[in-house]
């Protein structure tokens, strides 16, 4: 009788915690979602599972194993697989990890944009569908998303005071967003010079953030130096994507849709000489070809930004035209509302690098390559939802002053 009698006030109580702080409730969310998809799918690979298993099980066998499957692979992600004891649980912790992304972007919106607009955010990015779907691949990407959602939120805290301590948390998640998947090197160069954007101690920030990321990097590289003699990160595919992207035929996904016809005695050729003919052959063609390659860079723009493509279901085309619809003319709307503000115009120059990566190197409009830009469009939609919402307030007090009078 005693327990059930209390009942009512801890849910009450819950429910009143829950309702007022934004980082709890909209994690209970975003985790409740990622762990209901899980439940539904089970653990999935992606074409890249594979590897980052490999350079896993390499992992575990020496901290400084000298694998070309770990060195040829963003470190990260194949040492937290390493520290899992099983796929399932490989897959709940990254669901988890994965749900913090939602009210590290609310925060930051919060912050620069307004309460609203905060929590709409973070609801927003809880239940945006390609963020709940692939945490359930165990692949690099939403690993990454966290970082970049963390480093934004750092950033976003400068704007509110002077401490370096920020910037350098913001420098920290970067470097770990860059050790997590290559493509954040040029984000994370936006945030960098971010720190120069506004407030004052300017100069001291740019150095924490600097410091920080040079950091997280550096033990990676030293790592490496160790265990193989490598001075870098790891082995980078940079100018082996750049020149499959001049062979994009904009057909299929990924590689299917790339026509790539490696030279005679290709397999036996070192690294180094693989990365001197991806970068000869790439700079030739955009020499001799600027037309060519310019109308080709236009071309995957536009099918990066296309909401459905026709090998989808006509279902799956309608849902996905009415979902990117929506969101891109909310953050269409936000940003013309709120273009001065220093949040928004680090979002739109992370969505213009983000799209510069994705042009120059393979369009691959699987959700996944869509991910960082979809995290830029949150907070821009959810103030285009909140200047919707302000219209539909004016037009219904309108309304109500009429019948009155």
């Amino acid at each position: 009788m005693t327990s059930s009698r209390y009942r009512p006030r801890v849910r009450s109580t819950i429910v009143m915690l829950l309702g007022r702080h934004l980082v709890l409730a909209t994690y209970v969310v975003s985790a409740a979602a990622r762990l209901a998809m899980l439940a539904g799918t089970g653990p999935l690979s992606g074409a890249d599972t594979v590897g980052y298993r490999a350079a896993a099980d390499a992992l575990r066998i020496s901290p400084l194993t000298n694998s070309g499957d770990f060195l040829s692979l963003p470190p990260l992600f194949p040492a937290y697989l390493a520290l899992m004891p099983n796929t399932v649980a490989a897959a709940i912790g990254q669901s988890l990890i994965a749900a913090l992304v939602a009210p590290l972007l609310g925060l930051a919106a919060r912050r620069g944009l307004g309460p609203f607009v905060g929590w709409a955010t973070a609801l927003l990015t809880a239940l945006e569908p390609n963020f709940v779907f692939w945490s359930t691949y165990l692949v690099t990407d939403s690993l990454a998303l966290v970082f970049l959602a963390l480093a934004i939120e750092r950033t976003s805290a400068e704007f509110v005071g002077s401490r370096v301590g920020p910037a350098i948390a913001a420098g920290a998640a970067s470097g770990l967003a860059i050790l997590s998947r290559a493509a954040t090197l040029a984000p994370s160069a936006v945030l960098a010079c971010a720190q120069a954007l506004t407030g004052r101690s300017r100069r001291a920030r740019v150095v924490g953030f600097a410091g920080a990321l040079a950091l997280i990097v550096g033990i990676a590289v030293l790592r490496n130096v160790a265990a193989a003699g490598d001075v870098a990160m790891y082995r980078d595919q940079g100018w082996q994507l750049v020149w499959s992207g001049t062979k994009w035929n904009e057909v299929g996904r990924g590689t299917k849709g790339v026509d790539i016809t490696y030279p005679p005695g290709y397999e036996g050729w070192s690294p180094a000489q693989r990365t001197d003919f991806f970068r000869d052959e790439a700079i030739s063609f955009i020499r001799d070809h600027p037309i060519a390659y310019g109308g080709l860079t236009v071309r995957k723009a536009l099918w990066f930004w296309l909401p459905f493509y026709p090998e989808w279901s006509t279902l799956h085309k309608l849902w996905a035209g009415v979902y990117f619809v929506t969101l891109y003319v909310l953050a269409i709307a936000g940003t013309l509302r709120h273009w001065r503000e220093p949040l928004v115009r680090i979002l739109l120059a992370l969505l213009a690098v983000t799209l510069a990566v994705v042009v120059v190197t393979i369009v691959d409009y699987d959700g996944r390559y869509r991910l960082p830009a979809e995290l830029y469009l949150m907070p821009l939609a959810a103030a285009g939802m909140a200047q919707l919402r302000g219209l539909l307030v004016r037009r219904f007090a309108s309304a109500l002053s009429s019948d009155a009078a």
